[in-house]
C-alpha cells in the first residue's frame, strides 16, 4: 500500500466501514446478540493491529507477504464465521406453509 500511494485511502475506507459497522451495532443494539456484538468488536480490533502493520513494519526479509497472510487468514476466518452463523439461522428460522 505505502508503495503504491494508497495509505490514505486505505485508512479513510478503514475508518468509514467502522462507523458503519459501530452505528450499524448501535441502532440495533437491544436485537444484537451478544456472541454478534462480540463478534463484530473482535473483528474490527482484530484487524486493526494487522493493518497498522501491515503499512508501517517492514515484515522478516524470511517472510515478505507475512502480513498479507495473517489478513488473508483473518478475513477466512471472518468469512466461515459469517457463513456457518447465516446456515445456522437460515435452518433455526426456516418455517413449512401448509397448502390448504
Amino acid at each position: 500500500m505505502v508503495k503504491d500511494n494508497l495509505v490514505l485511502i486505505f485508512w479513510l475506507t478503514f475508518i468509514g466501514f467502522s462507523i458503519l459497522a459501530l452505528q450499524r451495532i448501535y441502532v440495533h443494539l437491544n436485537q444484537v446478540s451478544l456472541f454478534q456484538l462480540f463478534f463484530s468488536i473482535l473483528c474490527i480490533t482484530a484487524t486493526l493491529p494487522l493493518l497498522i502493520a501491515a503499512i508501517y513494519i517492514q515484515p522478516p526479509s524470511r517472510y515478505p507477504d507475512l502480513w498479507i497472510v495473517l489478513m488473508s487468514v483473518c478475513s477466512c476466518a471472518y468469512f466461515l464465521i459469517i457463513l456457518a452463523q447465516f446456515h445456522i439461522y437460515q435452518f433455526k428460522e426456516t418455517t413449512f406453509k401448509q397448502n390448504p
